[in-house]
């Protein structure tokens, strides 16, 4: 194994995410809804509104 500087490690990374222009992109739907549900809640709980029942107090 070959010791690697942290730039050759970056560089090599992002080789492997790039995009190939000449592929098509294909995009999950159901992710989407997922990530939906999640944005309300953070909504609600930021307007004061609480996603759980507080505990009865003797």
């Amino acid at each position: 194994m070959t010791a690697q500087t942290q730039e050759e490690l970056l560089a090599a990374h992002l080789e492997q995410q790039k995009i190939n222009p000449d592929e098509p992109v294909v995009e999950d739907d159901d992710d989407d809804d997922d990530d939906d549900d999640d944005d309300d809640k953070d909504e609600d709980e930021a307007d004061g509104e609480l996603s759980f029942k507080p505990l009865k107090s003797n």
